[in-house]
């Protein structure tokens, strides 16, 4: 996927913590067994005299038993001390920083959210679905990142919206691997074969219910992994999954992003379980051809069948990705298509000069609705105006609207839609921070009011807004004539 630059993929369990990129590096997964506050204790003893022998422990007095998992920042060993096992994790040094008390791990920051959050978003703006041709364009980054992940063998096995992040550029990440497993030759012959111990479905809640406490005692190869509306039907019936659990799931999150609901549904985990076995999936009659067709393909209920089982050449071929340069893909050389659910401008700035075709001139009836507005009768001036530009307004999590912005020279910040509405309430004094968030994004905010805009301009916003705060840092604002905010 263009966003991992085939380098950067983010292995480690934590939603919004991926690690720092090893690059040129073989990518691997870490475990989730980690030494817990009690196995701690036995090791390190209650007493300070037993602490203080539990300093003096060296290597020397464990008995390395497994490897069971690795990550960015180090490996985690079973070892043996005095007839008890523990699981011991060796850090790499040059991944951390340590004084004298603490050790820091430093990881990189993917700021836009969970793809899962976009999607319930969309959902809540009655939205079916993202547009189409960013759910085209995120279903082929999510191709090549598992094309990436599947090249040294590991399978992810619990691909989900949740576990997919959006990074500052609007690319997705795939994260959590936690449940990831690496695919030996061995796993290869035992897929082939039919399994002994196939699940009834009344036995479908005590998989999830045991879930936990199996994986902490048993290997994970053998136990149930995954998430209910995107689990796989191999692993329903025998307990199976590799690589074509992952192209299960990759069907499951293209329906989600063309229609914004997973394609098996039901009142409970018992119900969806019933409904992917049985293959229960209705395509919406709005559903291009070519979508329906790679969907279906995908979610081929035997995993041979499944379209991308033996390379991704077939599956990168399919119709419905006619139009996508995956070598530009991979390289990161195409935006994202439509910025504009993000609230992302992409239009060239619209701020005010003295030329005849400025912002102020090709917005001349919009001016008029506005500057009419009982509302704010006596508050909009536009010889005072020194600085104005349309921005976006940040309105819940990473959605912005679309406004016009007027900054006057008395500290009155104007927001305008196009529709004539008008919020006039917002003043600048000398306590008003103005503080840069991103490259293209800053925050007003004093005792009256907090605003997150984004803009090209961001530079030229937060100057000029500075520079009319330290004006009038000694000089109060007349407050009788503000409106209430819309």
């Amino acid at each position: 996927m263009s966003s991992l630059n085939y380098n950067q993929v983010s292995l480690h369990k934590a939603s919004y913590e991926p690690d720092i990129p090893v690059n040129n590096a073989t990518p691997c997964f870490r475990d989730p067994f980690e030494l817990t506050p009690p196995q701690i204790e036995e090791i390190r003893g209650d007493s300070m005299e037993e602490s203080k022998k539990a300093a003096e422990f060296s290597l020397k007095d464990f008995k390395v038993i497994d490897n069971i998992g690795s990550g960015s920042f180090g490996i985690v060993y079973i070892v043996e001390k005095d007839g008890k096992q523990y699981a011991m994790k060796e850090l790499m040094k040059d991944q951390i920083i340590r004084d004298s008390q603490s050790l820091y791990f430093v990881m990189e920051h993917v700021p836009n959210g969970q793809l899962h959050q976009l999607m319930e978003q969309i959902q809540n703006n009655g939205q079916k679905g993202l547009p189409p041709t960013l759910a085209k364009f995120y279903s082929a980054e999510l191709v090549c990142a598992l094309e990436y992940i599947h090249s040294f063998s590991i399978a992810h096995r619990d691909l989900k919206p949740q576990n997919i992040l959006i990074d500052e550029q609007f690319h997705l990440k795939i994260i959590d691997f936690g449940d990831s497993k690496e695919i030996t030759e061995q796993d290869m012959i035992e897929n082939q074969r039919i399994s002994t111990s196939k699940i009834s479905s009344g036995s479908f809640s005590k998989i999830l219910l045991n879930k936990d406490q199996r994986d902490h005692h048993n290997h994970r190869e053998g136990t149930f992994v995954g998430t209910p509306l995107y689990v796989a039907p191999e692993m329903l019936e025998f307990n199976q999954s590799g690589y074509f659990s992952d192209l299960w799931a990759l069907g499951c999150i293209i329906y989600q992003l063309l229609t914004g609901v997973t394609p098996f549904q039901g009142k409970n985990h018992d119900e969806v379980f019933s409904n992917i076995l049985e293959r229960k999936i209705k395509f919406p009659p709005y559903m291009e051809r070519e979508a329906v067709d790679l969907i279906d393909k995908l979610l081929a209920f035997n995993p041979e069948a499944r379209i991308g089982y033996n390379n991704f050449i077939q599956l990168k071929q399919h119709p419905y990705f006619r139009e996508i340069d995956f070598k530009k893909i991979k390289s990161r050389e195409i935006p994202v298509p439509n910025l504009d659910i993000f609230g992302v401008t992409l239009q060239s700035s619209l701020i005010t000069d003295d030329s005849d075709d400025s912002a102020r001139r090709k917005f001349k009836s919009f001016f008029n609705k506005i500057e009419n507005e009982d509302c704010c009768s006596g508050v909009v001036d536009y010889k005072r105006g020194v600085f104005e530009g349309e921005v976006k307004v940040r309105r819940k999590l990473f959605f912005y609207k679309r406004r016009y912005m007027i900054i006057q020279d008395n500290g009155i910040i104007l927001l305008a839609r196009k529709s004539g509405r008008m919020r006039c309430d917002m003043f600048i004094d000398g306590n008003t921070e103005i503080t840069r968030l991103k490259a293209k994004r800053f925050q007003i905010k004093n005792q009256r009011f907090q605003e997150v805009i984004e803009s090209p301009d961001t530079d030229e916003w937060m100057r000029k807004l500075i520079q009319i705060r330290e004006q009038l840092a000694n000089k109060p604002i007349r407050q009788s004539t503000f409106s209430k905010p819309r």
